[in-house]
């Protein structure tokens, strides 16, 4: 967490609430995260590798890479909070 600049400025007994309530999930390469129009009621901190997210085309054609996440960064938030599903891969 304290590579995150979402997090690194949190109180360290925050960040250690903030761990204890984590669990750890593990995704081979091309593996999903979750899909569009899935909901989201979780949000992502990458600890290591790479993260892209993309738009696809209804016949499941990769359209638009939207972002390419690194270690530190988070994915999912905005969703959760507006309670709207979410995409990421």
């Amino acid at each position: 967490m304290k590579k995150s600049s979402t997090f690194s400025n949190l109180d360290e007994t925050v960040q250690r609430e903030l761990v204890e309530m984590a669990f750890e999930r593990s995704l081979k390469p091309g593996e999903f995260l979750f899909q569009e129009n899935e909901r989201c009621d979780n949000f992502y901190l990458l600890l290591e590798g790479k993260l892209r997210t993309f738009l696809f085309s209804s016949l499941g054609k990769e359209l638009t890479l939207i972002t390419c996440l690194r270690p530190g960064e988070i994915l999912g938030p905005t969703s959760i909070f507006r309670d709207r599903p979410a995409a990421g891969r």
